[in-house]
């Protein structure tokens, strides 16, 4: 609460497909938004179409689309509905630039799923500004070819066909685990997404605190090359302080975010967390609150 004034809240969990009136439960989003809420920071939460084998149910993984189209139109407006006024921002559809694509559905497909999960969003919450989230930026994925041959979608292309198929949303979201970047590089990606004229969220973002693999992260086999030399967390504190100086810079950016907090357990990115699993501050924390206090931001 120290460190930040806007919080990405638990999303739902889906459950058995019958009775429909009880396919979602609101259990953990419903806790953590009253978390933030109590505290007064500022929730961004969940639509949500996010076509990944670990956000979809079995049962809905075997649907054609003429049934996944009305089922997410449906979940989106519901859920939206159920926030309407409480929940300002809402990711909407996450990593659909032929990133996650469970149910290898065509662009054509993708684009009207992303323009009618908007406006099913809009229905529910008249107010809720809409995010379209985007990861891997250089789309470095994009060198093989969709199931059907087609050319894979970078995430900039994604959002050009989004708006020329007028699709509606007010935020775009981009994740940066980038860590082995150049910051030069990374401001010149970043650069690009602003030709599209829409507020910018740092939606997802993190770096190593120590050099090897972290068994205990969702990514414990993954070993991320150092940045000025191995990872320690004076490194990462460095690179946080970089990336925030640079957003912070830019009028274009109106939130930075980190995921996750805490090296708890089950954390995405390999020894990542702003806090150790004992919940005790790394370098980063206090170098973060240090640059709140430079910014005039303290509370």
């Amino acid at each position: 609460a120290a460190a930040f004034n806007l919080g990405t809240i638990s999303w739902y969990i889906w459950q058995k497909e019958q009775p429909e009136s009880e396919r979602i439960d609101y259990g953990r989003m419903d806790q953590s938004l009253q978390w933030c809420l109590d505290r007064h920071i500022v929730p961004k939460g969940f639509g949500y179409v996010y076509l990944a084998r670990g956000a979809t149910p079995e049962w809905l993984r075997s649907w054609p689309y003429e049934k996944l189209l009305p089922e997410y139109k449906r979940v989106v407006e519901q859920t939206m509905r159920r926030y309407a006024g409480r929940l300002p921002y809402a990711e909407i559809i996450n990593e659909a630039h032929d990133k996650t694509n469970l149910f290898h559905l065509s662009h054509a497909q993708i684009l009207e799923l992303t323009r009618e999960s908007c406006r099913s969003a809009r229905k529910g919450a008249p107010l809720v500004k809409r995010q379209i989230n985007n990861c891997c930026l250089w789309a470095e994925y994009a060198k093989t070819r969709n199931k059907d041959g087609s050319r894979r979608w970078s995430p900039h292309r994604y959002l050009a066909d989004c708006v020329k198929s007028n699709v509606e949303f007010e935020r775009i979201g981009l994740q940066l685990y980038y860590p082995q970047q150049d910051l030069f590089e990374i401001e010149r990606m970043l650069d690009r997404f602003k030709v599209f004229k829409h507020p910018l969220h740092i939606s997802e973002i993190s770096c190593n605190s120590a050099p090897g693999l972290d068994a205990a992260s969702m990514r414990p086999k993954d070993l991320v090359p150092g940045w000025h030399g191995p990872w320690t967390e004076s490194m990462q504190a460095d690179w946080m302080e970089a990336i925030y100086t640079l957003c912070y810079s830019q009028p274009e950016f109106e939130a930075v975010g980190w995921w996750d907090l805490a090296d708890y357990g089950g954390h995405f990115w390999p020894n990542g967390g702003l806090l150790h699993k004992d919940f005790s501050p790394k370098e980063s924390y206090l170098r973060l609150l240090a640059l709140k206090r430079n910014w005039g931001l303290s509370t």
